[in-house]
Order: structure tokens, then C-alpha cells, then sequence
């Protein structure tokens, strides 16, 4: 586990609970989730999550966009795209 987690809410580093490996907590004093201890398989399924998320609104984003040459088949292929990114099919 590296020590360079960012809380997925605040984006400040999670700071290691004392005498163990897997436990974190947020050290942003205004964060919503300040000093809430998770175990790191929280915190990373949360910015997984988060990361996912931000996938899907770029490509939601990019497919709204009007183009002069845009197509169905265009739109398919970044909605695909993100589909891969997010199922995480590209390190199969």
C-alpha cells in the first residue's frame, strides 16, 4: 500500500492510523470524512469508484458535444471506450 492515498472526497493525503498497515484516515480538518479511520480496501474501492465515475461523465461529456462530422458510430465508440475503462477489460 502506498503512503500517497487521496481521500476521494477532499483529495487531501490519508494519513496511516498509528501501529497499523491497513488503516487510514483523512488529516483535512474540513473534509466531511476528517479523521474517519477505513480500512484501505475502502478507501481504494471508494476511489475506484470515484475515478470510474469521472470516466463516465467525460464520455457522457464528449458524446453530448456536437460536431460537424459526429456519427452514431462515433458516440458508440467513446461510450465502448469508457465501458473497457471502467469494467477495467484493458489490464485483462
Amino acid at each position: 500500500m502506498t503512503s500517497k492515498l487521496k481521500c476521494p472526497f477532499c483529495g487531501a493525503e490519508l494519513g496511516k492510523e498509528q501501529g497499523s498497515e491497513r488503516w487510514w484516515y483523512c488529516v483535512n480538518a474540513k473534509c466531511v470524512h476528517k479523521y474517519t479511520t477505513t480500512h484501505e480496501t475502502i478507501w481504494q474501492a471508494l476511489i475506484q469508484a470515484k475515478q470510474d465515475l469521472e470516466i463516465a461523465i467525460d464520455a457522457l461529456k464528449r458524446i453530448k458535444e456536437p460536431t460537424a462530422w459526429g456519427s452514431l458510430y462515433q458516440e458508440q465508440e467513446i461510450a465502448t471506450e469508457a465501458l473497457k475503462q471502467i469494467e477495467h477489460k484493458e489490464q485483462i
